[in-house]
């Protein structure tokens, strides 16, 4: 089988790693390469909506296949909600977006422009991305997401929950993309950066999301979630 493999860039700066998202330079790029019994052989990936400043490039993940790409731009600045939205109404400054990108034969062509279902200026959706093995399911963070809903499903609206964070599932069905799931933390808190890092298990069943800040003085495994005397000690939450 051969191997994929995908690293984002500065589109100039070649020479700097940027693999923390951290540079002064802002214009990105992601390279998919592909292996066989031949030398590595790259493809050059931009945005479909490409923009100052938009980070393209600072999170990706590849199928098992490496049929199919997920690239973030994480302060991309469309107001557009869902799947396949208006990608030039830049009203909400650092929102973010995700691209879907699917392989065919040798060729990269992107398949969908994803955005949160309450989309908000600030909110960082596509902080971290990941895909299922088939590359069906997509989960993408946003940590600086504000609503104050606690669960799976909850009210997106409520924004009292300053930088609280979220994580959106999509699925891919009958050729198309959707949201499937809007997730936040059970003990959702300000600043506590929910969405900082997703993970999907293989067949897209479990999901593990990352919460950087959050305060609990809990150990172990479904501890005190509100004893909130260890700032910034960080939590997981699995669901399934």
């Amino acid at each position: 089988m051969p191997t994929i493999a995908a690293v984002s860039r500065p589109q100039t700066w070649r020479n700097l790693k940027c693999a923390n998202g951290f540079s002064d330079f802002s214009d990105f790029s992601c390279s998919s390469a592909r292996r066989s019994a031949r030398p590595w052989a790259a493809a050059y990936v931009k945005a479909s909506n490409t923009g100052v400043e938009d980070w393209f490039g600072y999170s990706v993940a590849l199928s098992e296949g490496g049929t199919v790409m997920a690239v973030s731009a994480r302060l991309e600045d469309s107001a557009a909600t869902g799947v396949g939205g208006d990608q030039g109404s830049d009203l909400a400054s650092q929102s973010g977006a995700v691209y879907v990108f699917r392989r065919s034969d040798s060729a990269w062509a992107q398949e969908a422009y994803v955005k949160a279902s309450n989309t908000d200026a600030d909110d960082r959706f596509g902080e971290s991305v990941a895909l299922s093995a088939d590359g069906g399911v997509l989960a993408v963070g946003a940590t600086l997401e504000d609503s104050a809903a606690t669960g799976v499903g909850g009210d997106e609206e409520s924004d009292l929950a300053l930088d609280s964070g979220a994580a959106y599932v999509f699925r891919f069905a009958g050729g198309a993309w959707a949201q499937e799931t809007y997730v936040k933390a059970s003990n959702g808190g300000l600043d506590d950066w929910f969405g900082g890092r997703v993970g999907l298990s293989a067949n897209g069943s479990a999901l593990a999301v990352a919460a950087y800040t959050e305060d609990s003085a809990a150990t172990g495994v479904d501890g005190d979630q509100g004893s909130d005397a260890t700032s910034n000690s960080g939590a997981v939450y699995v669901y399934r």
